[in-house]
């Protein structure tokens, strides 16, 4: 039995947790590949600011993600300061980008280099801790969708 609803679209598509992209600054040396989840930007009127963004990573054998981002924790312990931002990207079915967020860099809070368990075989997990200083919706384009 077909529904008409009057304000829904036949070419509906939602946008899918599983189809989004983040873009590191050069200075992490991190491929896209190895993100395995990220929050989304998160405002809290409460403290009428940005929450933390958290981004996980696969750690491969090779090239090691634990390696990078010891390095990057390093570079930090040095008192090297950058001027970066995070691109986190909503892609539609095809890859083609239909949100995307700019988030600029406050400060990293922490690294965490994952745990050993012996009763679980899966893949090992990285978690860096993000302080936003700003985050902007900078794209979020329909005009070249055909309905």
């Amino acid at each position: 039995m077909k529904i008409d609803i009057p304000y829904c679209d036949s070419a509906y598509e939602p946008k899918r947790n599983n189809r989004f992209v983040v873009r590191l600054p050069e200075l992490f040396d991190i491929q896209e590949w190895m993100v395995s989840t990220c929050t989304y930007p998160k405002y809290s009127f409460t403290n009428n600011k940005w929450e933390d963004i958290i981004i996980s990573f696969r750690d491969p054998i090779y090239p090691s993600t634990s390696d990078k981002l010891y390095h990057l924790m390093k570079k930090i312990q040095k008192g090297i300061t950058f001027d970066e931002s995070i691109t986190i990207e909503t892609l539609d079915p095809c890859g083609v980008t239909v949100e995307k967020w700019n988030i600029e860099i406050s400060k990293i809070l922490s690294i965490n280099f994952g745990e050993g368990n012996y009763g679980d075989d899966n893949m090992k997990t990285l978690h860096l801790h993000i302080q936003p200083k700003e985050c902007r919706l900078v794209w979020a384009e329909w005009e070249h969708v055909v309905l």
